[in-house]
């Protein structure tokens, strides 16, 4: 399938998938349409290139913060109540904050064992 996407790691070939509908403001990103797919744990890749080994909770969220420039304080303040931030932002911000919190809760999961 054809989306908008960034690509984090050409080795690897995993992108980052734009969501929605804005095409304008993907291109301004530089995003290009590009042939992806979704492996079975989630992460995109360039078409042919889905690895079937996962690749880590931390390894991801770290990946997709640096791509997106969108470490946990500016998630904070883009998803806060009354935010007015674009709602593909929006949507990209939760992606990434709901990420972190399944990594946050497998750390506390660890440290408890």
């Amino acid at each position: 399938m054809k989306k908008y996407c960034l690509i984090i790691d050409k080795e690897e070939g995993t992108v980052d998938v734009a969501l929605g509908n804005d095409e304008e403001y993907y291109i301004s990103l530089g995003m290009k349409k590009r042939n992806v797919e979704q492996s079975k744990d989630g992460t995109w890749y360039l078409k042919g290139k889905a690895k079937t080994r996962e690749i880590s909770l931390e390894t991801r969220l770290l990946k997709m913060e640096e791509a997106n420039m969108m470490p946990r304080w500016q998630r904070d303040i883009i998803l806060a109540k009354g935010s007015t931030y674009p709602k593909t932002i929006r949507l990209k911000a939760k992606e990434i904050e709901d990420l972190a919190i399944e990594y946050r809760k497998q750390k506390e999961k660890e440290v408890t064992e």
